[in-house]
């Protein structure tokens, strides 16, 4: 019994000096502010820049960068599609603790060791969507994306490196109000993560191991956003306010929470101002 309050002691100690092994897969998900295509031939471009929520127990080497690049297009009436790509990066120290139980004949003691690494994720992902996009009120406007995605993501530590690659399917819409040059709205997106071709520094596939996601590699995500936005003519400045959860067996990295900002240029409506 003495053993063991000791090594509870031990346990509670560390978790306060660091947060253990850090996992080597990391998500990241694009945003999902309104795609905001109105009417046949529209062609809009979007750029944003997204803070996730600030990492507690860890120095920052550099700073957490999301950027986000989206083109939108409706080649029919209430026909919308859509491309993004966006890219995660992120590098940063952190002091992890592992726990081992030694044990003798006579005794068994745990025993705690510290190493303090570098950790570098880099995520890039593309995505691709189609959908319906209506106005049932003059003000409101309602549009629904079924969208793919495919990316690869890297992990490098203590000299090593971790691949890895991410699919996703899903779908997401949205509901945006318009009052005159403000737009406020909210979105909602459901989709599956796969991760798969698994490969360690040595570009071995990693096969047969015990890792939580070979075991799991179906993720169900949910992400929920509300936005809001500026439109000047050809100018929109934009803001989304999101979470993202798995819905079960979160063993990865992502940004459950995070502050996007960015904006558009409405490429069609100078198009036909040029014309005139």
């Amino acid at each position: 019994m003495k053993h063991l309050l000791f090594f509870l002691l031990i346990i509670a100690f560390c978790s306060s000096c660091g947060t253990g092994k850090i996992n080597s897969i990391y998500y990241s998900p694009s945003n999902i502010t309104s795609v905001g295509l109105d009417e046949k031939n529209d062609l809009k471009v979007k750029a944003n820049i997204t803070q996730p929520k600030m990492r507690r127990h860890v120095d920052s080497g550099e700073p957490q960068e999301l950027s986000e690049l989206h083109l939108a297009w409706s080649p029919l009436k209430h026909l919308g599609l859509y491309a993004n790509s966006h890219r995660y990066r992120e590098s940063f120290f952190q002091s992890l603790a592992d726990y081992d139980v030694v044990s003798t004949p006579y005794i068994s003691f745990p025993t705690v060791s510290f190493d303090n690494s570098r950790h570098q994720f880099d995520l890039r992902m593309k995505e691709f969507g189609i959908g319906y996009y209506n106005k049932f009120h003059p003000n409101i406007a309602f549009e629904i994306y079924g969208y793919h995605g495919f990316g690869k993501g890297e992990h490098r530590s203590g000299g090593h490196k971790f691949d890895y690659k991410i699919s996703k399917t899903g779908i997401r819409g949205s509901l945006t109000a318009h009052f005159g040059i403000s737009n406020f709205g909210a979105s909602l997106a459901m989709s599956k993560l796969k991760f798969h071709h698994f490969k360690n520094s040595y570009d071995q596939e990693l096969k047969g191991r015990s890792n939580y996601l070979m075991r799991r590699p179906d993720q169900n995500m949910m992400q929920f956003a509300t936005f809001y936005k500026l439109n000047f003519k050809f100018l929109e400045i934009h803001s989304e306010i999101g979470t993202n959860q798995s819905i079960k067996h979160q063993n990865f990295l992502q940004n459950n929470h995070y502050l996007s900002v960015g904006a558009g240029i409405d490429i069609q409506y100078i198009i036909s101002r040029l014309k005139k």
